[in-house]
This record gives C-alpha cells, sequence and structure tokens, in this order.
C-alpha cells in the first residue's frame, strides 16, 4: 500500500504525465492505493482558493472516491509528537500538515507517493518520487 500525497494527486487531476505514468505502474504493481485524510483536507482547501471552486471540489471528491483514506489514529499523534520535536530541535520544520502526513505514513508503515522533496530528510518515511 502505497500513500498519495497532496503533489501527486494535484499532478493526476492536472492530467500530468509523470503523476500518470507512476500511477499506471503502481496499479500494475498491485498497490493498494490510499491518501490520508491530511491530504483531502489540502484539497479541499485548494478548491475553495480557486477561481473554480465548484468545479475543482467535484474533482476532488471524484479522485478520493477510489482511494482508501488513512485516518489519525491514537497511534499517529505519538508519531506525530516525537517527529515533529525532533524537526523543531534539528530546525529542519516542513510544517504541521506534511508532518502529519508523514507521522500517517510512518505509522501505518507505508511509503508516500511525492514530488515534495522535503518529506526525503525525514527519519522512518519511505518516499517515492515520480
Amino acid at each position: 500500500m502505497v500513500v498519495l500525497d497532496t503533489s501527486f494527486l494535484i499532478d493526476l487531476i492536472k492530467k500530468d504525465k509523470r503523476a500518470m505514468v507512476k500511477l499506471l505502474a503502481l496499479e500494475e504493481d498491485n498497490e493498494m492505493i490510499c491518501t490520508t485524510i491530511v491530504n483531502v483536507l489540502e484539497l479541499f482547501k485548494g478548491a475553495y482558493r480557486s477561481s473554480q471552486t465548484d468545479k475543482n471540489k467535484r474533482l476532488v471528491e471524484e479522485i478520493i472516491s477510489s482511494l482508501i483514506l488513512l485516518q489519525i489514529e491514537p497511534g499517529v499523534l505519538d508519531t506525530f509528537g516525537k517527529l515533529s520535536s525532533e524537526l523543531l530541535t534539528y530546525g529542519n520544520r516542513i510544517g504541521d500538515f506534511d508532518e502529519l502526513i508523514a507521522a500517517i505514513c510512518i505509522s501505518n508503515n507505508q511509503s508516500i507517493v511525492t514530488r515534495d522533496s522535503h518529506f526525503t530528510r525525514l527519519p522512518g518515511l519511505d518516499v517515492q518520487s515520480y
């Protein structure tokens, strides 16, 4: 199972060729494909900030309807606290939402598919780029 990050989901919505090729490869490998509830929050925020809110909300709803949604479970809370604290100590913060996404991935032993290179700085997180 892999977690699709917001950057990847946006690229899928935009029909980005690299993202489409990566999705096809994941499907051919029979990977279970999911995202996190935090990624969905980011997508809806983006839809509301756009000039075509209704259209973009529909696109978000369409893309997430086929995905498994990972939630913020109790184990994620501890993982987030530890990860965020370590990043703060070393001056490597990446933002609460991305740290929470990473904590969900780490807690569920899942890779993340993203083009955001800052995820590679996080210990214990397997990152797949495209």
